[in-house]
């Protein structure tokens, strides 16, 4: 069972740069590679909630309107869009610094032995991961 606990610098680099590259495209698309669940589940809700609740007026009664022409002319108006432009760009570096950080604590931080099907600490004591039921081919 030994062996999973750290990672060789060639396939850390190689994760870190894969969460990070996928964490600017979609805040939570890196955590959800490296199976941080939870972590791609809250930078997801984060996303979502700054979107919903810093969208421009115009674009909020265009929307509701069901209009597509509403939505079209709110989107060419350009008002009020600076706010949520930022919002969006610090989410998405600020995800993909924490996947980096993921990948980091994992390598470095934690010796003990992984399971290889969820990346959660195995039990020694026993032949399976007590997380995912994971039984390794030894």
């Amino acid at each position: 069972m030994s062996g999973h606990g750290l990672l060789d610098p060639a396939v850390e680099r190689e994760h870190a740069v894969t969460a990070v590259l996928l964490s600017v495209l979609a805040p939570g698309l890196g955590h959800l590679y490296l199976r941080a669940w939870l972590r791609a589940l809250a930078w997801g809700t984060v996303t979502v909630a700054l979107a919903v609740g810093l969208l421009p007026e115009p674009m909020v009664s265009a929307v509701t309107t069901g209009s597509s022409q509403a939505v079209v002319d709110a989107l060419r108006s350009g008002a009020g869009w600076a706010p949520v432009v930022l919002a969006a760009l610090m989410v998405r570096l600020v995800g993909a610094f924490d996947a980096w950080l993921t990948v980091r604590r994992r390598s470095h931080g934690d010796l003990r032995a992984r399971c290889p099907a969820c990346s959660r600490p195995l039990d020694e004591d026993l032949e399976f991961c007590a997380n995912c039921l994971y039984e390794p081919d030894e």
